[in-house]
């Protein structure tokens, strides 16, 4: 990337337009409440959904992590939905209410909820990619 990464910058000088490009098929990173959340699971094969809250320096950091990763898997759509608006959601997984949390969905159907592939928390790109390429073939 040119510029330092997002967790770097100051809060005040992030904005939602700046979030980083090819992250979902749109290049950005849609935010989403419960009800659509419920339809883009029914209506995409594979969506990587990404739990955060703001402001929150991993949740920033994991936003750069899925920009890097997430262009090997073009069938894969990518969107970010706020904790606290989906708890229900989110406690639903017995992982705790940690942010950022990344699910992986397949029709509908939480897959990543096991070890070692649990996405709680900052990830690397490498842990990130090693998740994803064991669910998805490329």
């Amino acid at each position: 990337m040119d510029r330092f990464p997002l967790f770097y910058q100051e809060k005040s000088d992030l904005t939602w337009a700046e979030s980083p490009p090819n992250i979902a098929k749109k290049n950005t990173m849609k935010k989403v409440n419960l009800d659509e959340l419920q339809t883009l699971k029914q209506n995409h094969e594979w969506l990587l959904v990404k739990f955060s809250s703001n402001p929150c320096a991993p949740c920033i950091a994991m936003t750069d992590v899925l920009a890097e990763v997430t262009p090997k898997y073009p069938q894969l759509t990518t969107i970010e939905s706020d904790a606290m608006e989906n708890m229900e959601e989110l406690m639903s997984f017995g992982l705790g209410n940690f942010v950022p949390q990344t699910i992986l969905y397949h029709n509908g159907v939480a897959l990543n909820l096991e070890k070692p592939y649990q996405l709680v928390g900052f990830k690397t790109t490498e842990v990130v990619d090693q998740v994803l390429s064991h669910f998805i073939t490329t």
